[in-house]
């Protein structure tokens, strides 16, 4: 079965103290043993000792060993006078850096970062043993090398290899500084590099094919040959949740096959051993009976007979052992199969469970940014209708989104806005106007390359009360 190649990226806005923590294991003993006892990781102390990072000329070194993240990020926007787009921002709104992970085929991960070397993958198990093995160094130079050559060394700030974990993995973080011709600078290009266009992700497997070709992993189909749909992120969680429950059932009943496998060659093992000790017995008997027939000139009758009955005897024997050794033969082709499926399926549930805990994360801020919409609505409900109650409070709702509740406008300016956030998002030309405004296309807020979807979706809301509105759009407050 072919072994797959694992690649996933995610857009990172900040990156914490906390993060920096982890990438580069800087835990104290209280962290270590939380970590290890939450049944949601992986983490074993006792192989911490392997893992180690690359830095600049493709030098390996402990992990932990060279600057903290934090101020590799900040070195690099010095060095190149690049500026951080979300310095000052309360809360981050553009990309800055892009979080690779790379990772493959569970078993085979394991082969070269562990050899033939017994490592216990059960939580407090003792692995403190094991050494480091080259297979995974040299893999882990050829990505760093790959990743160095399409997106700069100068800008990878972190690449952290971790065999500390179930599967060995590979964290990277390229923070993507270059010049702009048009704005005549060094900046981050984070959408020209990484964003805006899916056929750069499908780019990025096939460069990753023809380094990881030379480690016997293999990219899978793309998206574009699958024809697979975007469906809703908490749709594709829960998808995710049920194939990672199934592929536990399904792991669990491989399981139980092998060891009924495993039982069934024992036995079979067992018999061949108690049959060959058997036939050894018979032909020392018969060679005793021919020895003594032979002193005898063959004329003893209760010896040929014997003779012949421990002949039969023997030719039982060996025709048990031919069937035995057939059936064992059978079953070994058998117990390959099942645990060849079983490491297949551990690969799939592997890259299930990275890929799982990113969407978790994306999840949270998806859950965090509805229920805050959720709550901003009930909000301007409750808003809208003290306005209209209370004379000096709806003088103070203004030229806000209140007064367009309060005079029942909400829907016509939503309904604008929507429109020019989608051809914002989609970067068209043209928009119907709707009710009233005017006004030429250049005007329109279309999106910046790095703006963060709610800052664009609040600007279309302002420029929508305008357009409705024009006598009223100096000093909008929004």
């Amino acid at each position: 079965m072919p072994e797959y190649q694992v690649f996933h990226q995610q857009a990172v806005k900040s990156f914490s103290a906390g993060e920096d923590n982890e990438h580069q294991r800087r835990w104290t003993e209280s962290q270590w043993e939380a970590k290890a006892s939450n049944k949601k990781f992986n983490y074993d102390k006792s192989r911490a000792h392997l893992n180690f990072e690359i830095v600049k000329g493709g030098k390996i070194v402990p992990l932990g060993s060279s600057k903290p993240i934090l101020e590799r990020f900040q070195d690099r926007l010095e060095a190149t006078g690049a500026e951080d787009p979300n310095k000052g921002l309360e809360t981050p709104k553009y990309r800055i850096a892009c979080n690779m992970i790379f990772s493959g085929d569970a078993d085979r991960m394991r082969e070269m970062a562990f050899g033939d070397q017994n490592v216990e993958r059960a939580k407090g198990a003792d692995n403190s043993h094991v050494k480091r093995k080259s297979g995974i160094e040299l893999w882990a130079k050829d990505i760093y090398k790959a990743v160095a050559d399409a997106w700069g060394e100068d800008n990878l700030i972190d690449f952290s290899v971790h065999l500390d974990e179930s599967s060995p993995h590979i964290h990277c973080l390229v923070m993507p500084i270059m010049y702009d011709e048009k704005k005549q600078k060094m900046r981050i290009k984070y959408r020209d590099t990484f964003g805006g266009d899916a056929n750069k992700l499908d780019a990025i497997h096939d460069y990753l094919a023809e380094v990881n070709k030379k480690w016997g992993l293999v990219r899978g189909e793309s998206v574009s040959a699958t024809n697979a749909q975007h469906i809703p992120r908490d749709e594709w969680y829960r998808q995710l949740q049920a194939e990672s429950r199934e592929l536990e059932i399904a792991n669990g009943k491989l399981e139980l096959d092998i060891r009924r496998k495993e039982n069934a060659v024992k036995g079979l093992k067992t018999m061949i051993e108690n049959l060959t000790h058997q036939k050894s017995e018979v032909e020392n008997k018969i060679h005793e009976v021919e020895k003594q027939l032979e002193q005898q000139n063959g004329e003893h009758s209760e010896l040929s007979k014997e003779l012949e009955r421990l002949k039969s005897q023997l030719s039982t024997l060996e025709f048990k052992l031919t069937d035995k050794r057939e059936k064992l033969s059978a079953a070994d082709e058998a117990l390959a199969e099942f645990r060849a499926m079983t490491r297949a399926q551990k690969s799939e549930a592997e890259t299930l469970r990275v890929v799982q805990e990113q969407t978790s994360r994306t999840l949270q801020t998806y859950a965090q940014a509805s229920i805050l919409a959720g709550s901003f609505q009930e909000l301007l409900t409750m808003s809208s209708r003290i306005c209209t109650n209370v004379p000096e409070a709806k003088k103070m709702a203004e030229n806000t989104i209140i007064e367009d509740m309060c005079d029942m406008r909400f829907k016509d300016v939503l309904g604008t806005a929507v429109k020019m956030f989608i051809e914002g998002i989609n970067g068209a030309t043209s928009i119907t106007q709707s009710g009233g405004g005017g006004g030429s296309n250049s005007e329109l807020p279309w999106r910046d390359k790095d703006e963060d979807i709610f800052s664009f979706a609040r600007r279309c809301m302002r420029f929508a009360h305008s357009k409705h509105y024009p006598k009223k759009s100096s000093g909008i407050k929004r």
